[in-house]
């Protein structure tokens, strides 16, 4: 009985983890309301000809991928921790 109470412990603590994970990297990515993207831009100035154009840095940003997949395994982890303690309270006891 106490092994699978940790266990269940531990599963919603992973449940709990990987959306604490999942949004504190969105917000250190830049919270992007779009998809993932692999640049960024940056407008540079052109001394000579006086006009400013767009360069396209390298950088990794996730998207709302992130919270989708950090809220999923969330929603999974404790539907499967009710699904145990469900069956657990239907089953009796000797």
């Amino acid at each position: 009985m106490l092994l699978l109470e940790m266990k269940l412990w531990k599963i919603r603590t992973f449940g709990v983890s990987a959306l604490l994970a999942a949004v504190l990297a969105w917000l250190y990515g830049g919270a992007q309301v779009g998809f993932y993207r692999t640049y960024y831009n940056v407008m540079e100035y052109d001394e000579i000809l006086g006009i400013e154009y767009p360069v396209q840095v390298d950088a990794f940003l996730p998207g709302v991928e992130t919270l989708a997949v950090g809220f999923a395994l969330f929603s999974a982890a404790f539907i499967v921790c009710s699904a145990i303690e469900a069956r657990r309270a239907r089953r009796p006891e000797f």
